[in-house]
């Protein structure tokens, strides 16, 4: 019995920590056209903000995995929490767009911290059907992010300010800090001291697999088709549109329930599909609502009600695929489980980071500037998936 609560529990933690992934991205979105006028900048140093995010949680994640196998899972988790509430405290308190831009990097590396320990403590606990069924939860939840986020950060600026937003993830982060400090047990039975030649050894193997690299540069894809929404909506809908700030908040809760039902599809549609072919209709899903998107913008059509449907539709696709390529990325390396699940969040958010601010520079005013970063990234999904035989995957790889 006490093995079933402590699953249980760990479940829930899980759960519940992963998506501060997505709240201190999504949460603070719809201040963008506020942020720029309170900071007095352009609105390309505003959407730069979310690179940098991406930047910290990126880098930080080899350190985080590297630590977390040498010290446990317990205090990484722990020290990551503690730094996110100052971080998103020093955001909320900023004067000047570069002392944002600082604490944008350290939420970035101290989320990287509590994200990186998740996926390591789902690896050390949690196996077969269970990896899977655990890991699709998981994603559910940080899918539920972009669609919870956005909303409240729109209403928590409409009657209080874009301030909240921040004080909001820090409140949010200290709660489970004292949650976890109170009961999670450490996950990591066999901590090891960190030797270099090992290290390297190690990561190089990792990083040689093709199978294993082939998923981590399809969930870079996934998720800046995500960060691709969140960098160019706020200005696409509150300038372009003239939708005002809570209608956003509402819009963005419609688009963030794309992913999740794709997540959801999982456990009721999908449910007995072999993975690989569960994959391959996501990948395909994908390009349908990318493609459209693109063919629509040439054809001069671009009502909101044509681009948001062609962006829910492609991430349906991405929350449909994103849960079994992480189970199957958590299913290996189990003997290097942080330092694998470091290399992964770090070369697949890097990968993000570039994507996005790279898109930080475009016309955030006009759909076909997403149009053609959503088609070329869905196309160069497709290619990797079959190129590295990903699609196969019962070949490479058995979670049962």
């Amino acid at each position: 019995m006490q093995k079933i609560t402590e699953s249980k529990f760990i479940h829930l933690i899980l759960v519940c920590v992963l998506p501060l992934t997505g709240l201190t991205i999504d949460i603070y979105t719809p201040a963008f056209p506020a942020l720029q006028h309170f900071f007095g900048t352009s609105h390309s140093m505003i959407k730069l903000t979310i690179s940098l995010y991406l930047l910290g949680f990126g880098a930080g994640q080899v350190f985080a995995g590297l630590l977390s196998d040498r010290f446990g899972r317990r205090p990484i988790m722990l020290t990551g929490l503690a730094i996110i509430v100052l971080a998103s405290l020093l955001a909320a308190f900023s004067q000047n767009i570069s002392l944002f831009f600082t604490a944008r990097i350290l939420q970035g590396l101290s989320v990287a911290a509590t994200t990186t320990t998740c996926r390591a403590i789902l690896a050390d606990y949690f196996h077969g059907n269970d990896l899977r069924k655990v890991s699709v939860h998981m994603v559910m939840a940080w899918t539920t992010t972009p669609i919870i986020a956005p909303f409240i950060g729109s209403y928590l600026q409409t009657f209080i300010s874009w301030r909240a937003d921040f004080v909001f993830v820090a409140i949010y982060a200290l709660l489970f800090y004292i949650i976890i400090f109170s009961r999670l047990p450490e996950t990591n039975k066999n901590p090891r001291s960190i030797h270099p030649k090992e290290l390297l050894l190690n990561g190089i193997e990792v990083l040689s697999n093709k199978f294993f690299m082939s998923l981590v540069f399809c969930l870079a894809i996934g998720f800046a088709l995500i960060a691709l929404f969140n960098t160019f909506a706020p200005f696409l809908y509150q300038v372009h549109y003239q939708f005002s700030l809570l209608a956003y908040g509402h819009l963005a809760l419609y688009v963030g329930t794309a992913s999740f039902l794709g997540s959801l599809s999982n456990r009721f549609i999908f449910k007995n599909s072999p993975i690989n072919i569960t994959i391959a209709i996501g990948i395909l899903i994908i390009i349908i609502g990318a493609s459209s998107l693109l063919t629509l913008m040439f054809l001069g059509s671009q009502p909101a009600l044509v681009v948001t449907t062609c962006i829910y539709v492609t991430l349906f696709g991405v929350g449909l695929i994103y849960p079994n390529l992480s189970a199957i990325c958590s299913s290996m390396f189990k003997e290097k489980a942080g330092l694998a699940s470091a290399l992964r969040g770090t070369v697949s958010i890097l990968v993000a980071a570039l994507i996005t601010g790279i898109a930080s520079y475009s016309n955030s005013q006009n759909a076909l500037a997403i149009a053609w970063f959503y088609t070329i990234l869905a196309w160069l999904a497709l290619i990797i998936a079959f190129s590295t035989s990903a699609i196969s995957l019962r070949k490479n790889i058995s979670l049962q």
